[in-house]
């Protein structure tokens, strides 16, 4: 097993001083007391300006006992346009990202005696974070397994059993001499190359295929336009430079610019119009090339202001969405998917700050049956759409005519669930459905137990050392097997 020891980068080491001179002791208790409050400011700035790097763990850490390492699991997964951003930074990098569904991933690489490391930085390497260790060989041994059966004369199956033909960005940040390290990357590539697995250029046409590289950082164009006749690595092209007509769906596929660089701070009330238009501008350069877009350093203060510019980026057709937090980004296209009055509904219960219980009490049903409203999975009656209307301030009418149709109940999402609380209903059928089962015919006879004729609560307990337990009851009525 590799070690963990940290890469030699020089023999210099930095030596320590001792002042010689005599210290006054309250000047030492002043510099004591200065030192804590500069700590503790130092901090709380941490804290603010670190969010995109502390975040994305919190997700991690409630989905770490749910790793999707095998072809069965991702054949269940739907991609989602989402770009796992340092995702060597994660607990689990590339893991975290196959499992949230994202088509882009992320990782800084370092050229040092003749190998690619993977950090953010030189002090923060080691012998085991390699390109090739991360991120070459885990590809390798999941496109195997999703290749078994593969027809030779067909083309090979992607990341995404769902999702076939949907290719994955591996975005390679290059961080130092790219005389050095672009040849290294062209080397450590040659795995996935010799499968087939790299799209590419041939014959002056672009070839998708399970993985797309693309280089950034300190990548410059002509290395990528000398990797001819063919060509599998492809440029970030600089999103705000595009008037150059330089970039090209041949030598490039992504094209990325800092947002706040490019289009200026957000304000409260969203983007301006000068903004807008200039966003829009960047977008249809880009689209107009053939080439996708991508915002990085974008706002994540104040939420409604990060949560708003993300709905604008996508509705504005950005490509992919620059995530710390894969399953908080996997969730708004999650959310996407559902009809157009849910975005209605749970906008209305945000802006009015309410629960699904008040809204509940307010309509005299259960929290589970107004939540399935919202997703667009039960039917209203002309009672609840007034009850709705006074609770939520939105239009009677407008309510009436999305929620009194025929309900889609169906949306069940990939199987198994990929959402962590989801699965965790799903783990308790997995261990427990013979059992429920055997009792069930005991105490029943043969049959089932109906979900229509059927009702459903989610109660909190709190037990007397103060730890929260979940009470999901569900009452159905039992409907025998008929005989025929």
């Amino acid at each position: 097993m590799p070690s963990s020891k940290a890469v030699p980068l020089n023999g210099a080491s930095k030596g320590t001083m001792r002042s010689a001179t005599k210290t006054n002791p309250y000047i030492f208790a002043f510099g004591v007391v200065g030192a804590a409050i500069s700590s503790m400011v130092v901090m709380f700035a941490f804290i603010i300006a670190g969010t995109s790097f502390i975040w994305p763990h919190v997700s991690e850490l409630r989905t770490s006992n749910h790793k999707v390492n095998s072809s069965p699991g991702l054949n269940s997964i739907l991609p989602a346009p989402c770009h796992s951003h340092n995702d060597y930074w994660r607990l689990m990098p590339f893991h975290s990202a196959v499992e949230a569904g994202c088509i882009g991933i992320e990782a800084d690489v370092w050229a040092v005696q003749g190998e690619l490391y993977v950090g953010h930085d030189l002090g923060g390497l080691s012998t085991d974070r390699t390109l090739l260790s991360m991120y070459i060989q885990p590809l390798v041994e999941l496109l195997q397994s999703q290749n078994l059966d593969t027809d030779p004369n067909l083309p090979p199956r992607g990341v995404y059993g769902r999702r076939p033909d949907q290719t994955v960005v591996l975005l390679v940040d290059l961080k130092s001499n790219p005389n050095t390290s672009w040849p290294l990357l062209l080397k450590r590539l040659e795995p996935l190359r010799q499968k087939g697995w790299l799209s590419h250029v041939q014959n002056g046409r672009f070839i998708s295929r399970p993985i797309t590289v693309v280089g950034t950082g300190e990548t410059e164009l002509h290395l990528v336009n000398e990797a001819t006749p063919f060509r599998d690595v492809f440029l970030d092209a600089p999103l705000d430079q595009l008037d150059e007509d330089l970039y090209k769906d041949l030598n490039s596929y992504y094209t990325s610019v800092s947002f706040e660089k490019s289009i200026g701070k957000v304000g409260s009330k969203g983007l301006k119009p000068e903004q807008l238009t200039k966003l829009r501008d960047q977008i249809s350069q880009a689209h107009s090339r053939g080439l996708k877009v991508r915002y990085w350093g974008m706002p994540y203060w104040p939420l409604h202001v990060r949560n708003q510019l993300r709905e604008v980026l996508i509705n504005e057709g950005v490509d992919v969405l620059n995530a710390d937090d894969l399953w908080e980004a996997r969730e708004i296209f999650s959310k996407r998917g559902l009809p157009a009055f849910s975005k209605t509904l749970f906008d209305g219960k945000a802006a009015k700050d309410l629960s699904f219980e008040a809204i509940a009490k307010h309509l005299g049903r259960s929290e589970v049956a107004v939540a399935a409203l919202f997703y667009g999975q039960a039917t209203a009656s002309s009672e609840d759409v007034e009850k709705l209307s006074e609770i939520l301030d939105l239009p009677k009418e407008a309510l009436a005519a999305q929620l009194t149709g025929f309900p889609n109940r169906g949306q069940a999402g990939p199987m198994p669930p990929t959402e962590p609380l989801i699965y965790r209903l799903y783990e308790i059928v997995q261990n427990y459905g013979y059992a429920y089962k055997a009792i069930l015919n005991e105490k029943f006879g043969d049959g089932i137990m109906s979900a229509i004729c059927f009702s459903t609560t989610v109660e909190k307990e709190v037990d007397e050392a103060g730890s929260p337990w979940v009470v999901i009851t569900l009452k159905g009525k039992w409907l025998p097997f008929s005989r025929f």
